[in-house]
């Protein structure tokens, strides 16, 4: 079973979504949307998360909108009333792509004071001013926690292992290393142990990566 904490923000130049999901590795998404429409915002994020669900799994969206869980029940129910057209094809759209990759989808409201809605509503808020940044890759490594961030000029997908040892968080942070590209990545460092951080830049540069404090 796969969860996603989703959330929408909008400024008046335009709108931000962004989508957590928990995980070894935790993955983290955001990015902008040519909108002023909060709805719109909120189920782009739904959109968003339903493409990162592998095929043939079970996924549970959480959201703090409490209209969004009502909107997809509508098409359970025949003879529903629409408040807006552009409402139902998005809504439609979704569950036809859950449906084409075997998804069974589920969308739940929650708190925005859960953890995970929280971190969801912060990505929103960090990508609706996306639009200045260049591409790029960043790493950082704050005390026992590896985060790996891919940037472009209107989204920013990110990928976070709390390091503790496990098997199986050893097979998550390869599996990160792996996602770097071939360049140099910069990797900036904040209370992590010279030991520590000689041992990730090892583990690095046996997959053909490279870090560069």
């Amino acid at each position: 079973m796969l969860t996603a904490y989703t959330d929408g923000a909008v400024l008046q130049d335009g709108a931000g979504w962004g989508v957590l999901m928990p995980g070894v590795p935790e993955r983290h998404f955001a990015g902008m949307l040519d909108s002023r429409d909060t709805v719109i915002a909120e189920l782009w994020a739904v959109k968003m998360a339903v493409q990162q669900a592998p095929r043939g799994s079970a996924l549970t969206v959480y959201t703090d909108s409490q209209s969004l869980p009502t909107l997809f029940a509508r098409h359970a129910q025949p003879g529903a009333q629409w408040p807006r057209r552009d409402l139902k094809d998005l809504t439609a759209k979704i569950l036809a792509r859950t449906e084409r990759c075997g998804i069974s989808f589920s969308c739940a409201w929650a708190s925005r004071d859960e953890p995970g809605q929280r971190a969801a509503h912060q990505l929103a808020a960090v990508g609706r001013v996306r639009g200045v940044a260049a591409t790029r890759w960043s790493a950082q490594l704050l005390g026992q926690q590896l985060e790996l961030w891919h940037d472009t000029r209107r989204a920013k997908r990110g990928w976070v292992v709390r390091l503790d040892g496990s098997p199986e968080v050893d097979a998550a942070l390869l599996a990160t290393l792996d996602e770097m590209p071939s360049e140099p990545v910069p990797l900036a460092v904040t209370g992590a142990s010279d030991a520590l951080v000689e041992a990730i830049r090892c583990m690095a540069s046996g997959r053909g990566r490279t870090l560069v404090i």
